[in-house]
């Protein structure tokens, strides 16, 4: 059995899920490679969107959320563009090139770039049809390009997005809600005092600020806030790759010990040591803090698909959003002071938490390949 792994660089998220995916293939001897799909397809494409959505992430953040409302205002016009078709025709000869050079039996897509290729040569009929497809939406709302897709199945997070879905005419029948994709680390919880040790914290409650790998947010503000707080406790900052803000965080004077990283590759062993994690909602890290049962507080977002990222976390309990009504401080202070909230939000967080994701979508894709076969012989 070989497995194709169809992923794109524009935000971190989509290749940590596909490389969850692979390394679980890889534990079963199942053969399986991972191409960044743009960057096969054009490379002077691909440095354009990586370089546009790094741009549009940092400087017009709220370009982000005008593209996704038009987006998703497209849905209902009668004569909108089929999307398939617009990235077929651009991209659909170098991936028919790829498929059939590897002779994948099951193509696994962690973005919709990938699965609107795949949809338009299937549709033109350039693609077995004994080939199992799989997309996996790596957001807790689906992006509206997945509705021109004809994949055999869509991943999505949790079956609390059925309603939604079925409203937009997505048939439930292809909806897998098994949750995005995560590295298996984040399923193995460690004792938080041990955590704290390992990593060089004391034993106080540990307060962590994640910006993303873009080191997004207003990080620096909501340190400050949280330098007033009438509590006793630590503060980690992480900054991912944005070394201006790592060099602007060293040279701030606080009161309270401040912890400052640059780009970390063992976050789980930070959310292992940390009391509460104060994110940007990005699905694979509101996934990851929910694996590792970790409250989470919301207080900034990339405009867009992540509104919807945190409308779904802060509706269901597993997560608080600050603002002007609830500033930071106060949301901080109220998990690390008060056990019913604190409590409620973590039983929360267990009953939405897929730590298991990947391997359960491993096994499925084994499953659909063998029932494929079985169809193709029987033909």
């Amino acid at each position: 059995m070989k497995v194709l792994v169809l992923s794109v660089t524009a935000g971190y998220g989509h290749n940590i899920a596909a490389q969850a995916v692979m390394k679980q293939f890889d534990k079963k001897g199942i053969e399986c490679s991972m191409v960044d799909t743009i960057k096969y397809a054009s490379p002077v494409a691909a440095t354009a969107l990586d370089k546009g959505y790094l741009a549009i992430g940092k400087a017009v953040p709220k370009a982000n959320n005008t593209i996704y409302k038009t987006a998703m205002k497209s849905l209902q016009e009668e004569n909108r563009s089929d999307q398939a078709k617009v990235y077929g025709r651009l991209f659909g000869n170098k991936i028919k090139e790829l498929v059939t050079e590897y002779k994948p039996d099951a193509i696994v897509c962690t973005h919709f770039f990938a699965s609107l290729i795949l949809t338009y040569l299937k549709r033109k009929g350039k693609l077995d049809p004994s080939i199992y497809l799989v997309g996996i939406n790596t957001d807790y709302d689906m992006h509206p390009f997945w509705e021109d897709t004809e994949m055999d199945n869509i991943v999505i997070p949790d079956k609390k997005m059925k309603f939604k879905l079925l409203k937009r005419g997505i048939p439930w029948d292809n909806i897998l809600p098994i949750g995005i994709p995560i590295s298996e680390r984040f399923s193995i919880h460690n004792d938080k005092q041990e955590a704290k040790a390992k990593l060089g914290f004391n034993e106080t409650p540990l307060v962590i600020i994640m910006g993303g790998s873009m080191g997004f947010g207003k990080v620096v503000k909501r340190l400050l806030q949280l330098d007033t707080c009438p509590v006793d406790f630590q503060i980690a900052t992480i900054c991912g790759n944005n070394e201006t803000l790592e060099k602007r965080v060293r040279n701030i004077s606080t009161k309270k010990k401040v912890h400052v990283y640059g780009f970390v590759n063992n976050v789980d062993e930070f959310m292992d040591a940390a009391d509460c994690i104060v994110t940007k909602p990005g699905g694979l890290t509101s996934s990851e803090c929910l694996a590792k049962n970790v409250p989470m507080i919301i207080s900034d977002c990339i405009p867009g698909v992540e509104y919807a990222n945190r409308a779904f976390l802060v509706n269901q309990g597993a997560a608080a959003y600050t603002s002007e009504h609830f500033q930071l401080d106060e949301a901080v202070y109220d998990i690390l002071m008060d056990e019913d909230f604190r409590e409620n939000m973590m039983h929360i967080q267990r009953t939405i938490a897929k730590p298991h994701a990947a391997k359960e979508l491993c096994e499925i894709v084994e499953r659909e390949v063998l029932k494929k076969r079985i169809e193709k012989n029987n033909v």
